[in-house]
């Protein structure tokens, strides 16, 4: 049975006067809500700020004359898709919160976790690939510019995961829906964030 998670914001009592003893602006939650969005996209902002400045660097870097391709791990690509998936289990586990689906919320967070931590495993099997055929942080401007934009974009993902395990770890005792949505949204909104730029960095340091 689906529930409206989304009431409307209850109107503000007249107390008849200054000291009516109302709550104030920062203990209103749609007030704290907005406040977290604005912080989110705020980092996010950063964020795309700094890898726009990495990815001037790697177009500029690459018209010197000691650019060299490198051995790209075509398994990066079954990495590409174990994080697309994760994004997709995070929206099957949305839909379950919103519907009060408590068992089907906790599985399907939990999917994501596990698959956000094969994408890092994926990732160190990589290096160790490229490790393998000679490519090292220091060969090339090129091996350099893909180990600092993977581990990079590694630690931004660790520290979404850490976020979806408190999640997680939150889900035996949810009291407040329409809070623990918010939350998930959240997160959510930044995991998907890291997808798209996974798949940017994929073809930045594959095709460039």
């Amino acid at each position: 049975m689906t529930a409206v998670l989304y009431p409307t914001k209850p109107p503000v009592q007249n107390n008849g006067g200054k000291g009516g003893g109302g709550p104030s602006r920062g203990d209103d939650p749609y007030y704290k809500d907005h406040v977290k969005w604005i912080g989110l996209w705020l980092f996010l902002s950063a964020v795309i700020m700094l890898f726009a400045a990495f990815t001037s660097a790697v177009i500029i870097r690459r018209e010197s004359g000691d650019w060299k391709s490198i051995y790209f791990p075509s398994f990066l690509l079954i990495n590409t898709v174990i994080l697309i998936l994760s994004s997709i289990t995070f929206e099957i586990c949305k839909k379950k919160l919103k519907t009060f689906q408590k068992n089907g919320y906790r599985f399907w967070l939990g999917m994501t976790v596990f698959l956000g931590f094969m994408f890092l495993i994926g990732q160190i099997y990589a290096w160790n690939l490229m490790a393998h055929h000679g490519y090292f942080l220091p060969t090339n401007p090129h091996a350099s510019f893909f180990y600092l934009l993977t581990c990079i974009h590694g630690v931004h993902l660790l520290g979404g995961i850490i976020w979806l395990v408190f999640l997680f770890l939150g889900t035996r005792q949810i009291r407040d829906v329409g809070s623990t949505l918010t939350s998930v949204r959240l997160a959510s909104t930044y995991w998907h964030f890291l997808t798209f730029l996974w798949v940017y960095l994929y073809f930045l340091l594959k095709w460039i």
